[in-house]
């Protein structure tokens, strides 16, 4: 018996902005650039899991835990280095794995995060700047 998600998958989607790589070139320092295609808009969801075995042991002492942010998609075969934007929070995402077409008919493709990850806390400033001596 096959069982239609499809209003789990509506119920939880949002404005997304997705920018498949075209071609890539190289930089004189080696670093890859790559060219995005024409922006595809779709609603599709962002699942956030907390994999509670999984941490990073920070240098300075302590640990944080890792989040694994997956984008479940209609779109299929979307390559490594696509960019995935979320509209509504401003953030924006790569593509570094996936699933390969489910028997749903939809992609997991896993996303790490591009660019700033203090983009929240720019406001705040540096605690030891702002110490009163």
């Amino acid at each position: 018996m096959a069982f239609n998600f499809d209003f789990m998958f509506n119920r939880t989607a949002e404005p997304l902005t997705v920018m498949k790589p075209v071609h890539q070139s190289f930089d004189e320092l080696g670093r890859p650039v790559t060219d995005g295609s024409d922006p595809i808009h779709v609603n599709e969801p962002i699942s956030i899991s907390d994999n509670q075995a999984i941490r990073y042991q920070d240098a300075s002492g302590g640990e944080m835990q890792i989040t694994t942010i997956n984008w479940v998609s209609k779109l299929p075969n979307m390559p490594k280095h696509t960019k995935v934007h979320r509209d509504n929070t401003d953030e924006t995402f790569e593509v570094i794995n996936s699933s390969g077409v489910t028997r749903s008919g939809k992609v997991f493709y896993q996303l790490e995060r591009v660019g700033d990850d203090n983009v929240r806390d720019s406001d705040t400033g540096d605690s030891e700047s702002n110490s009163q001596v």
